[in-house]
């Protein structure tokens, strides 16, 4: 069983929301040239079939996109880049200035997004590092970690990726599913770090942690202060 996602966040939730204005933007631009309105659904449904290869890379992008796959990046640059070059096509056609302009915004609009999406790719919540068939996982580091419910309960671990916002959290015990936020403590050299998080992700006895942008703990010392002190010294993650 793969990794499987908990909470979208709002990266996923605005490149999917590109990917279906890609659509009807295609649509916006043959209706323009062709001289029909752009709320005619009967022309958006034509356009679908008739340019189904861009149809097939849509549904297999949103899909690819929405369960977070590695290979959704790919899917996206095929997609995005027949939609500009469609785009391109109708202008060559007739030299229009309007098409032009529209297509520019277009490309630069998911230029930004293609990184966007290949940086949220690289979040350590989607890579454990561990494979499901491992006969015993072994951490880069041995840190003292613990997570710590809302109810009380604790759970004993120990960390096989981070990265500034999150981590994939590895644990003997069963870690709870829970949509609350969770507290992680984490004891280095005699000082404890603690941070505020939500399980986004699940992959075997582990969890993908991410933590909010603003800053959770009660005292002074957070995650990013931790993340900074073992970046600085080496403690790096494979991921």
């Amino acid at each position: 069983m793969g990794l499987k996602l908990y909470k979208r966040n709002i990266t996923i939730q605005n490149v999917l929301i590109v990917l279906v204005f890609s659509l009807f933007f295609l649509h916006i631009l043959y209706a323009f040239k062709n001289g029909e309105s752009a709320f005619n659904r009967l022309s958006f449904f034509y356009l679908l079939k008739d340019k189904w290869p861009i149809t097939i890379l849509f549904f297999l992008s949103f899909i690819s996109v929405f369960f977070v796959r590695v290979f959704s990046k790919y899917l996206l640059f095929l997609f995005f880049t027949g939609i500009f070059g469609l785009s391109l096509y109708l202008f060559f056609e007739d030299f229009n200035k309007i098409i032009l302009f529209l297509t520019l915004i277009y490309f630069f609009v998911t230029f930004y997004f293609l990184g966007l999406w290949n940086r949220e790719l690289e979040e350590a919540v989607y890579t454990p590092n561990f494979s499901l068939n491992d006969v015993e996982i072994r951490p880069p580091f041995a840190f003292n970690v613990c997570l710590e419910t809302e109810e009380g309960q604790t759970i004993a671990g120990n960390l096989t990726n981070w990265n500034r916002s999150g981590l994939f959290f590895i644990s003997r015990d069963d870690i709870p599913h829970t949509k609350k936020p969770i507290r992680l403590r984490v004891n280095f050299e005699d000082i404890e770090f603690e941070e505020v998080g939500h399980i986004v992700t699940r992959f075997g006895k582990g969890a993908g942690i991410r933590f909010n942008d603003n800053d959770n703990s009660d005292n002074f010392l957070g995650w990013k202060d931790f993340y900074k002190i073992i970046d600085d010294r080496g403690y790096r993650s494979k991921g």
